[in-house]
């Protein structure tokens, strides 16, 4: 049974591997020779061919190679499940700017895992995630405001991120919004509205 479980969950962890991964090869960028292969791998499932491929290019600076070693360590694919190394590779990919890897590593603070968790580190990098249009960062980063998680408790704030996390397609988007509404005034539901309305994301 408990083999079983295991095996259900390595399963659900590489088909959020490959999903999230391939977030980042339809974002717009261009990859040639060794890189497109290695990712070329991934989308075959031969995740060891292309942890040797990928591997050089994480090393010398490639945002989406580091963000793709990150994600075999931190489910344990090819190599040990270690989640500081997994940080450690997620950090370099979010230093560069990559919206997705920002938003991982909100998570992994905002969980304690890989690092110690602090809220406020964890709001800083959904921050940036949420600045750039990622939808989940956006509700996540709404969330915080709610429960005064490493902010301020403000309705306000929220109320703007859950609409644009749902303007941006996250389903939940919408349902958060109103369940905050349920505790603000209708001038306040109408500030953070034109809040939303004025917003304009950032690149990286």
């Amino acid at each position: 049974m408990i083999t079983t479980w295991r095996r259900v969950m390595k399963t659900k962890s590489l088909t959020f591997l490959l999903a999230f991964t391939f977030l980042f090869l339809f974002s717009g960028s261009v990859y040639g020779g060794d890189l497109k292969d290695g990712f070329d791998a991934v989308e075959r499932e031969d995740y060891e061919t292309a942890y040797k491929l990928l591997l050089p290019f994480a090393e010398q600076g490639d945002a989406a190679a580091q963000f793709f070693l990150g994600q075999l360590h931190n489910v344990g694919v090819v190599v040990p499940q270690d989640y500081k190394e997994a940080v450690k590779w997620y950090r370099l990919s979010a230093e560069q700017g990559d919206a997705k890897a920002q938003f991982t590593m909100g998570n992994k603070y905002l969980r304690g895992q890989g690092v110690s968790q602090d809220y406020k580190e964890a709001v800083k990098w959904f921050r940036l995630s949420a600045e750039q249009g990622i939808a989940r960062a956006q509700l996540t980063l709404g969330n915080r405001y709610v429960q005064g998680q490493g902010v301020p408790q403000d309705y306000l704030l929220a109320h703007m991120w859950f609409n644009l996390a749902g303007s941006n397609g996250d389903e939940q988007g919408a349902s958060y919004r109103e369940r905050v509404e349920r505790k603000m005034s209708p001038s306040q539901i109408e500030k953070a509205q034109e809040l939303a309305r004025n917003w304009k994301p950032t690149s990286k």
